[in-house]
């Protein structure tokens, strides 16, 4: 996966919705968010949960895939060549992954993934 800032994101994301408009390519967003259940987390919870996504995402995400953290509670991340359908998935097997390695269980991770 390529990392890029938000603001280079923002760039690719446009360029790929043009390409997916010109040429029928399926491309698709996700969206991941931390949220505290019951209350706040300190920033290092956040930092520290965020990384391990990180991590989560450069073991689920191939070399052409980019990802980038919007804030402190969300990455999103841009596919090429994967529906909706195939991007949920994605998003469920990166969910498990973090899942899997996160020990602040007082941090859930939600995904929203939309076509482009």
């Amino acid at each position: 996966v390529y990392h890029v800032d938000t603001m280079e994101f923002e760039k690719i994301y446009k360029l790929m919705q043009r390409k997916s408009k010109r040429s029928g390519e399926m491309q698709s967003l996700l969206l991941f968010t931390l949220q505290a259940v019951g209350g706040k987390n300190e920033i290092y919870e956040l930092e520290e949960a965020l990384e391990k996504l990180r991590q989560v995402l450069n073991q689920s995400l191939r070399n052409g895939d980019i990802a980038s953290k919007i804030n402190l509670h969300q990455y999103a991340v841009l596919i090429s060549g994967a529906d909706a359908i195939e991007a949920e998935r994605v998003a469920q097997r990166i969910g498990f992954g973090f899942g899997n390695i996160n020990d602040n269980k007082n941090l859930n991770l939600f995904f929203e993934v939309e076509a482009i």
